[in-house]
């Protein structure tokens, strides 16, 4: 991490800090006589909007950004990892700063190992605590989860805040005004150190490797529903979930560009996509994510959403609670599980669909095997060139540079067996390269020297 030296004083410089670079839109948002009011922007607009936001009351910014509504569903990249501690919340530390309260969550982090914050902010009754990292792809929202989670557990003694741990979260903007207690939203240290490479990041955060995040019985229930070998270190529920929503959000773009489903399509999509969530939202998200999905691409209100949805919302929440459920004999996470196959049949996804689209796990399984064979002969193409195998082009220029070599030492008058004792092969090595230069036939080189 580089070092860097930053007094963040107004909302365009906390913006900036955040918001440096990458894809997707950032969400302002301000609360009005009790309603939220958001506004969706680029990044090269963002400095222009909050520059005029400076002392405004109650004026929030996402975190992360997303392909338009603020949604874990649309994530399009996470910027940073955060905590937020409601210290009001407990009476020991109601007569505490910001900047005691702040110097106190550095020692429960430095006890837990855990990299210190690279921006802390008092937001006029609690403090909120910032991990910038380099941007990363929603791929990486099951292990960014695993970090929020880990974080919060350490610093729950200080008030930390469990609804605020979803990817879509939104905290307060510095340099504006908290109008509850008509405190200015402040900035508690200077940024003093470039963002996280977030691999990094989490290997420094998380007390586990990336195969321990979730719990070996849940992989285990995965496997005996999915009919496959051992998972590879990485794959979790969490990463299996993440990859069939966002071939989920594919499906549905390539059948309807203009977003919403239409009648006949809209239940199971949004069940299969409110499922999704539940293994990659905190239970305390569930609601506001699947009534807004369901908003998006069903028009569905919120009745109707708590009518069709429900379901998704209880299990999530009895599986946060750490309930479960039995599933042939078995006693398994409580949400929802489905194989592949069950869910293409639910979609009534096409071969032509699953091939155009590059599908993963929503594909027949002769489509996964063909890929599979395709993905082993690269692997083993490539350990054969790392060992030192060439390639079929190199070899055979190689098979040309040996011939022509032989050729010229022949026409320079040396017999085969002076040939073959100046190239170091063999007598009749020699004299077939000297054949095949004559006939200009070349046969193809033994398959276990062409990778």
């Amino acid at each position: 991490m580089g070092q860097l030296s930053l007094n963040i004083a107004t909302p365009d410089q906390h913006a900036t800090a955040l918001h440096p670079r990458g894809i997707g839109m950032v969400t302002i948002a301000r609360k009005e006589q009790g309603r939220w009011k958001q506004g969706h922007y680029r990044i090269d607009q963002l400095p222009e909007v909050v520059r005029m936001l400076g002392g405004e009351p109650d004026v929030f910014i996402s975190q992360n950004r997303f392909y338009g509504s603020r949604l874990v569903s649309r994530l399009a990249q996470l910027d940073a990892l955060f905590a937020d501690l409601d210290y009001y919340r407990i009476a020991e530390y109601h007569r505490h700063t910001p900047e005691q309260i702040y110097g106190l969550a550095l020692e429960y982090l430095d006890d837990a190992g855990i990299p210190r914050p690279t921006l802390a902010i008092g937001t006029g009754r609690g403090v909120a605590l910032v991990w910038l990292h380099n941007p990363v792809p929603r791929q990486a929202l099951p292990r960014w989860m695993a970090c929020q989670k880990h974080i919060f557990q350490i610093l729950s003694p200080l008030g930390a805040d469990s609804k605020a741990l979803d990817a879509a979260r939104v905290l307060r903007l510095v340099g504006t005004t908290n109008n509850t207690v008509n405190r200015p939203v402040r900035a508690l240290n200077r940024l003093t150190e470039a963002p996280w490479d977030f691999d990094t990041l989490a290997d420094e955060v998380l007390p586990v490797t990336r195969a321990e995040i979730h719990s070996l019985s849940i992989e285990r229930s995965l496997r005996r529903q999915l009919r496959t070998h051992r998972p590879p270190k990485q794959f979790n529920a969490a990463t299996l979930w993440e990859g069939r929503l966002a071939e989920l959000q594919a499906l549905r773009k390539y059948r309807h560009e203009r977003g919403q489903l239409p009648h006949g399509q809209r239940d199971a999509w949004l069940f299969l996509a409110g499922v999704a969530m539940s293994w990659l939202a905190p239970p305390t998200a569930m609601q506001r994510e699947l009534y807004g999905l369901a908003r998006q691409v069903a028009g569905w209100d919120d009745y109707e959403s708590r009518s069709r949805m429900q379901a998704v919302i209880d299990r999530a929440r009895k599986a946060g609670q750490g309930e479960t459920v039995e599933w042939r004999g078995q006693r398994v996470d409580a949400r929802y599980h489905f194989k592949d196959s069950t869910m293409v049949d639910w979609l009534a996804i096409t071969t032509e669909e699953m091939e155009q689209l590059g599908f993963k796990h929503l594909a027949h399984d002769s489509i996964k095997q063909t890929r599979k064979r395709e993905k082993d002969k690269t692997y083993r193409q490539q350990r054969r060139r790392q060992r030192g195998a060439k390639s079929r082009s190199d070899y055979e220029k190689h098979a040309e540079a040996r011939r022509t070599q032989a050729v010229d030492l022949r026409e320079r008058g040396l017999t085969w067996q002076q040939v073959a004792e100046t190239m170091g092969i063999s007598l009749g090595a020699a004299k077939m390269l000297g054949s095949r230069s004559r006939s200009q036939k070349v046969t193809g080189p033994s398959p276990c020297m062409v990778a």
